[in-house]
């Protein structure tokens, strides 16, 4: 075994483990359990979020247009907030159906939950 062929093993090495693990993941989604329900609250919480971007997106820009007398830095501040409604909306909802499900069952049943509003949030 050559010395240069080494750290590539290790990725191959990596990336199947990695692949195995992804496997395994989708697999346990196929048997109903918590894992499969974090999943699709989820999936639920984007198309709810996503909807609300655009709702609040909408309203955020009536508001915007209705104002006079704005300077040009201040209206394009306005412009990434509403580009990114649908993200807070995803981490704020995310955090709320967390914390609900902290106190509603056991901590392991919210793992996925958490783990999404914390990627969110960052």
């Amino acid at each position: 075994m050559e010395l240069e062929n080494l750290p590539q093993m290790t990725i191959y090495q990596e990336l199947e483990v990695f692949l195995t693990d992804a496997m395994r993941f989708v697999e346990s989604l196929m048997m109903p359990g918590w894992r499969l329900y974090q999943v699709l609250i989820l999936f639920a919480l984007i198309m709810i979020s996503y909807g609300m971007h655009h709702l609040s997106g909408r309203w955020l820009q009536a508001w915007v247009r209705s104002r006079d007398g704005w300077k040009t830095w201040q209206l394009r501040i306005i412009v990434p907030i509403r580009q990114r409604l649908g993200l807070v909306w995803f981490s704020a909802l995310g955090w709320v159906i967390w914390g609900a499900m902290q106190s509603a069952t056991w901590p392991s049943r919210s793992y996925l939950i958490g783990l999404a509003a914390t990627l969110a949030t960052a």
